[in-house]
């Protein structure tokens, strides 16, 4: 944890716990449960007063207050942590400077403050209806016009649709294809994906599409841990991956992508297991590759390592494997 100033949100760990609410707080939870999910996450709870949980505490303590809702146990902690000094106490461990923990005491003591009296315009906590709803079925096979392998990078989106063809000209097709798909944290909708590979300027038929090839895409798969937590595990030959979509109906709207239909039941383990077995180590991944919240959340598509067909890194895959997708469909 690294401190960049005196300020509340002014440190690494308040700044990734005060994102972790933002995220959380949409979740129709009530406020046990909604703290109980943050501190899980940010890994809070072992030892409020250590440096490493302090910022964390005193962050949802003052995103409650935002919000409204009140939840004494969290504010008896935080409080708890102004008064017994152990945040200063954090701070000076950190070498901030005589200066900075003067500006810090008097922000701790604003906290308590405002704490003290109701938000006088608590923030409207705008919360999820349900799960969301699943876009992609199991067994679907989706295509979008592609230039070098690539479908429109979402950073583009800004650009005027009438000259669009101005930056961006297709010459050929991407694809993916769902081999799975469940709810994390029981709201949010995520999927095992595959992306394909292929070749020639002609739109692939489903049939055709069974029998493309996997493209690897990154070096980082995100997973579920025995605890639901959402972590990354370094891998150099693992093609498929879990993405988490949103506003999905806006990207695929502008990659003008195409659902080719359905190969039916797709044997999700089979792949896993392949990808972890006699396809391990066939793949380095290209250099500064992103983790794969960049390569297909489909929202913030600034990369295209994952599709691109130009760069030799990601097609290696296809090129000494044999692995169509039609061997994973049951």
């Amino acid at each position: 944890m690294g401190a960049w100033g005196a300020g509340l949100y002014q440190c690494d760990e308040a700044a990734d716990v005060k994102e972790t609410f933002a995220d959380t707080v949409k979740l129709p939870v009530d406020v046990d449960e909604l703290v109980a999910r943050v501190t899980g996450k940010s890994g809070l709870g072992t030892d409020p007063l250590a440096e490493e949980e302090v910022d964390g505490w005193l962050v949802i303590a003052d995103q409650l207050h935002l919000f409204g809702l009140d939840h004494q146990p969290t504010f008896e902690t935080a409080l708890n942590i102004i008064d017994s000094g152990a945040d200063l106490k954090a701070k000076e461990d950190l070498d901030m400077s005589p200066r900075d923990l003067k500006k810090r005491a008097q922000v701790l003591q604003d906290l308590k403050a405002k704490w003290a009296a109701p938000h006088p315009k608590p923030r409207k906590r705008r919360m999820m209806k349900g799960p969301e709803k699943y876009l992609f079925e199991i067994g679907d096979v989706w295509i979008m016009p592609a230039a070098g392998g690539a479908p429109l990078p979402f950073d583009w989106h800004g650009y005027d649709p009438a000259t669009i063809d101005q930056h961006y000209k297709p010459e050929g097709w991407a694809g993916f294809a769902v081999f799975d798909r469940w709810r994390h944290e029981d709201f949010y909708a995520r999927y095992l994906i595959a992306i394909l590979h292929i070749d020639g300027a002609d739109k692939p038929t489903l049939e055709a599409a069974a029998d493309l090839p996997i493209r690897h895409v990154t070096d980082q798969i995100p997973y579920l841990d025995a605890h639901d937590e959402l972590k990354h595990r370094d891998v150099v030959s693992e093609q498929v991956y879990t993405t988490y979509v949103r506003t999905p109906g806006k990207t695929l709207r502008m990659w003008q992508a195409e659902r080719l239909g359905s190969l039916g039941d797709m044997d999700a383990e089979g792949l896993l297991a392949a990808l972890k077995g006699e396809f391990k180590d066939v793949h380095t991944p290209p250099a500064g590759v992103a983790s794969i919240e960049h390569l297909m959340t489909l929202t913030s598509f600034h990369h295209n390592f994952g599709w691109s067909a130009d760069n030799d890194d990601t097609t290696k895959i296809s090129e000494t494997t044999s692995m169509p997708l039609s061997r994973f469909v049951k």
